[in-house]
């Protein structure tokens, strides 16, 4: 019963892919610029999937969230790994130190 179910929220998905990939490639037959173009803007798209985890206002890293568990993982990544947390920022403080150090 999953897998029907699965399947048939999953062929919407498939026939954009296929309708937007056949697109690109009429473009790209009549302008290679202007396929260029709306692939770049799917890109994009896709890269505004991504949330910022932060400490003290600074942006430690990027998570991308294309789904709605990756979001929730990614909002609260902070409060279930305080430990990772602390481990980035020692090492940028290290980071830090040594390069202060070279110069």
């Amino acid at each position: 019963m999953k897998k029907i179910i699965k399947l048939i929220f999953s062929i919407p998905s498939e026939i954009l892919t296929s309708l937007l990939t056949g697109y690109v490639w009429l473009l790209s037959l009549i302008s290679t610029r202007i396929s260029r173009l709306v692939n770049d803007s799917v890109i994009n798209k896709i890269d505004q999937s991504k949330m910022s985890v932060t400490l003290n206002n600074k942006e430690l890293f990027k998570i991308y969230t294309p789904n709605y568990i990756c979001n929730y993982r990614g909002e609260t990544f902070s409060s279930k790994e305080p430990e990772t947390i602390d481990w980035i920022d020692m090492e940028e403080r290290i980071l830090s130190f040594m390069m202060l150090a070279q110069t």
